[in-house]
């Protein structure tokens, strides 16, 4: 018989990537979590007076923009890469 390990990392050490990663809810889970990040860092921006306003090159950004994304941190000019708009 073959042994294959334990079914669990040991803590502290991660878990090896498999098939299941790629499974619709994980993609979902993981759509989730970067759009709360986005929102964590536009409220964290409002916090310090920065909400609004590029993050790259501090010009505002227009305000139909934000009304269409709330957590936008860059204006047109220097837009977001692609893979975190959501």
């Amino acid at each position: 018989m073959k042994r294959i390990g334990p079914l669990f990392p040991p803590a502290g050490h991660p878990r090896p990537a498999t098939d299941t990663d790629l499974a619709p809810g994980n993609r979902t889970l993981r759509s989730y979590a970067l759009q709360l990040a986005r929102i964590e860092a536009a409220l964290t921006r409002m916090d310090a007076g920065q909400y609004g306003r590029c993050t790259q090159c501090n010009a505002p950004i227009p305000i139909h923009q934000l009304e269409a994304d709330p957590a936008l941190s860059a204006c047109s000019n220097c837009e977001e890469p692609a893979d975190q708009v959501i």
